[in-house]
């Protein structure tokens, strides 16, 4: 009978050394590794099996390509027929795609392979094309034709042309990723677990990946196990570097997600549940650097790690989590700001949700939209440029975690250009506001004062003076009532401004005035000035 792995940890370090058995099943959340020095042998027909289910999937390291099976090796993947988007990846060699991942077709060859002639499919199988057309941008290649026959065009071809190739059943490349959804129905029986059959795949693999019209690529996970996007093992001199690393994404369509989150290898941390580690069969975007390369991923990547698809982080010093929220459904989408000296002004690109209805939150630039913004510092006339998409006319809530641990400036204020309103977000951090699709991007502004400078850190500047936009901003920190007369003046000493002041945050606009000016701020104890520059 087979012999079933009950326990969370297995592993072989036996040097060297067979181990006979008639059956092998790794259970769901069971965790083996096989030594580089250590070998794995099963010697009936039972074969190698490794379970998932709704609440993990087993997990195994081959680190020489130790197993061997005489019978059938079977790599499970529970996917809820829930008709939502799932990414995957075969951590086999030569998985057919039927019937396992769509219904088999009926025809005798590929040229009338067909799936009827009516769009009531319970199912979708899509593979990214980078070689698809600039003017339509046809990136994502269906199984089916819109007829119901079977997409035959060559893989990665030009224009409008992908498909997957004449050979039938088409095969799961190993190391690219691919799209799936299904519904009740979507076959006989409904099955929501699906199985990889095949030779592990172990060791050193390197998947070609191209620059093509799109300079994205959908690649995978090849391994039975998680991956570490962080850690050793990885080739990937070929991808765009960005914020000391490498960036991936990840789309989520969990009910409360429905977006894209994306993580860098120089960080732990990630926006939408993505994290350093990759799950198992799990597929995921990388921006590639070059017309040609590889992405290459030795067995060094491999880890058992306790998360099943996605899981969320802890907060981190220096570094701000914003999630945007709406009562028009359950969708949210969230950035990360994170500031740091070691890092060079840029960010992680922003991937733009698959459901028009789904709200957006983002960093803009220089002119390019980030998910994640990284800042070397933060100065007194910093800015951060939030933009927002919001899909449907309704309620939304913006909520701000991590300012406890935001050490380089005891506050954060965020501006809202479309109501004139302003909110210290260290008071209250959810900020509630109406929108729609007709809304400006660029609504949002993050304002940061009592700015830390290294020879001040206990004894921050109370009042901060700086430029935003067309406006000169002036704001007291801690937020009390800042009471006095106001002047500005030009270079030449003459006063173009004058107001009375009565709150914790002033905004004066300028009304297109461009150049320095000086702000003078006297209140009844004391004198506070700055320089501005309007650009």
């Amino acid at each position: 009978m087979n012999k079933k792995l009950f326990t969370s940890l297995l592993t072989f370090w036996f040097i060297p050394t067979l181990f006979y058995s008639q059956g092998i099943t790794i259970l769901p959340g069971a965790y083996v590794t096989v030594k580089s020095s250590a070998y794995v042998k099963t010697t009936e027909a039972a074969g190698f099996t490794i379970q998932s289910t709704a609440s993990g999937t087993g997990s195994v390291i081959d680190e020489n390509g130790g197993i061997t099976v005489a019978g059938t090796t079977t790599v499970q993947r529970y996917i809820a027929t829930d008709f939502k988007w799932h990414f995957l990846s075969s951590p086999v060699s030569g998985q057919p795609i039927w019937p396992e991942f769509a219904p088999t077709p009926t025809g005798s060859n590929f040229l009338d392979f067909t799936w009827g002639s009516t769009p009531t499919w319970g199912w979708d199988y899509y593979s990214w094309n980078p070689n698809a057309s600039a003017t339509t941008q046809l990136y994502w290649v269906n199984l089916r034709n819109t007829d119901g026959s079977y997409n035959y065009r060559d893989i990665d071809g030009n224009g409008n042309e992908g498909g997957y190739g004449q050979a039938t059943p088409p095969a799961l490349s190993v190391g690219r990723g691919y799209l799936a959804a299904y519904n009740e129905g979507w076959k006989s029986g409904s099955p929501t677990i699906h199985s990889f059959t095949g030779t592990l795949n172990s060791g050193t693999i390197d998947k070609s990946i191209i620059q093509g019209v799109n300079s994205f690529n959908l690649v995978g996970n090849p391994f039975p196990s998680a991956i570490d996007w962080k850690g050793p093992g990885w080739g990937r001199t070929d991808l765009v570097p960005s914020g000391g690393g490498y960036d991936y994404w990840i789309f989520n369509d969990d009910l409360a997600v429905g977006n894209y989150g994306v993580c860098n290898s120089a960080d732990d941390v990630g926006t939408n549940g993505t994290t350093r580690y990759i799950a198992p069969m799990q597929g995921f975007f990388i921006k590639v650097a070059n017309a040609t390369g590889i992405l290459s991923m030795t067995s060094a990547v491999q880890v058992h790690a306790t998360q099943t698809w996605l899981k969320e982080s802890n907060t981190e010093n220096n570094m701000l989590r914003l999630k945007l929220t709406t009562e028009a459904n359950s969708y949210s989408d969230e950035m990360i700001l994170e500031v740091n000296p070691a890092f060079v002004n840029g960010g992680s690109e922003k991937f733009w949700s698959m459901y028009q209805e789904a709200p957006e939150i983002y960093s803009i630039k220089d002119g390019l939209s980030y998910s994640i913004d990284r800042m070397p510092e933060v100065v007194e006339n910093s800015v951060v440029n939030l933009g927002i998409k919001a899909g449907l006319s309704s309620v939304y809530a913006l909520t701000v975690t991590g300012l406890s641990n935001f050490s380089v400036a005891t506050s954060v204020t965020l501006e809202d250009l479309k109501t004139g309103t302003s909110q210290k977000l260290n008071d209250n951090n959810v900020y509630t506001f109406n929108a729609g699709p007709g809304d400006p991007a660029n609504r949002l502004k993050l304002h940061f004062g009592g700015l830390y400078g290294t020879e001040d850190i206990l004894n921050p500047n109370p009042v901060s003076i700086y430029a935003s936009g067309n406006n000169i901003i002036i704001y007291s920190n801690p937020a009390t009532i800042l009471k006095g007369d106001v002047r500005i003046y030009d270079l030449v000493g003459r006063t173009i401004r004058h107001l009375t002041a009565n709150d914790s945050f002033i905004r004066i606009n300028m009304g297109g005035n461009k150049g320095y000016y000086i702000v003078n701020v006297l209140t009844d104890s004391k004198i506070f000035n700055g320089k501005v520059f309007l650009k």
